[in-house]
C-alpha cells in the first residue's frame, strides 16, 4: 500500500468573528495501492483540494493520519516534511506554477538542481523527451502553448520518480483536444514508472481514466 489516510478532520473558521467553524472533513479515510489510479469528483466546495493539500503534505488534518510508503506524515519535523515530499511526493496544479523567468528545461531539473543531483540536465532533457517536448526545452513558458506548459509540469514532477502523484484539476485550464492529449501522456508515463495517482477533476472523461472513482 502507498497510501493510507484514517480519519482526517478538517475545519475552517468563518470570517468575522471567527465563532462559527466549517467542516470539510469529517471521519474521512482512504487507501491506495502501489500504481493505481483515483479519481475525486465532487462539487465545489466539497473539500476536494483540501483533501488532496492533506494528502500531499501541504496542509495539516485538524485530527487523522496519513501515511505514505509507511511514513506517517504528520509525523514529520517541518524541514523532514519538505524532504520526504521531495523524494516520494509530485504535486500537479492546474496553473502550472511554473517560473516564467527559466527555460523549459531549466523548470524541470529544478527539483534536482535543489538536491544536488549531479546528472539534472541529463535526466531533465530525458524527462522532456518522454512528454514529446525535447524540442522545446530552450523555450521560456511564454513562449509554449497552456499545453505545453502542462506537460513540462508534469515532466518537472515525473524527473524526481516519485511514488505518488496528487494532480489538481490538471486539465482545467485546457481545451478538449489539449487535454486528452496531455492525460494520455500522463497515464501512460506513470503507469510506465508504477506510481500511484490521485486525480482532482470535474471533468467525467478525465475521470473515467482511472482505476477508481470517489465522489465527495
Amino acid at each position: 500500500m502507498i497510501l493510507s489516510a484514517q480519519s482526517i478532520n478538517k475545519s475552517y473558521t468563518e470570517a468575522g468573528d471567527g465563532s462559527q467553524a466549517i467542516q470539510v472533513l469529517k471521519d474521512f479515510s482512504l487507501e491506495i495501492q502501489e500504481g493505481e489510479s483515483l479519481a475525486i469528483m465532487g462539487p465545489s466546495g466539497c473539500g476536494k483540494s483540501t483533501l488532496v493539500s492533506i494528502l500531499s503534505g501541504l496542509d495539516q488534518p485538524d485530527r487523522g493520519q496519513v501515511k505514505i510508503a509507511e511514513q506517517d506524515l504528520y509525523q514529520l519535523s517541518a524541514n523532514a516534511l519538505t524532504d520526504f515530499r521531495a523524494q516520494n511526493i509530485g504535486v500537479i496544479f492546474q496553473q502550472f506554477h511554473l517560473l516564467p523567468h527559466l527555460k523549459a528545461i531549466d523548470n524541470v531539473r529544478l527539483p534536482l538542481d535543489l538536491q544536488g543531483d549531479d546528472r539534472a540536465e541529463e535526466k531533465a532533457r530525458e524527462a522532456l523527451r518522454s512528454v514529446g517536448l525535447a524540442e522545446r526545452a530552450e523555450h521560456f513558458p511564454h513562449q509554449m502553448s497552456r499545453g505545453e506548459c502542462q506537460r513540462t509540469a508534469i515532466a518537472r514532477v515525473l524527473v524526481m520518480e516519485p511514488k505518488i502523484v496528487f494532480a489538481d484539476e490538471p486539465t482545467g485550464s485546457l481545451d478538449r483536444r489539449t487535454a486528452d492529449e496531455v492525460m494520455e501522456i500522463l497515464f501512460q508515463r506513470l503507469k510506465e514508472k508504477n506510481i500511484a495517482l490521485v486525480l482532482v477533476t470535474h471533468d467525467e472523461q478525465v475521470a473515467q481514466l482511472c482505476e477508481r472513482r470517489l465522489s465527495l
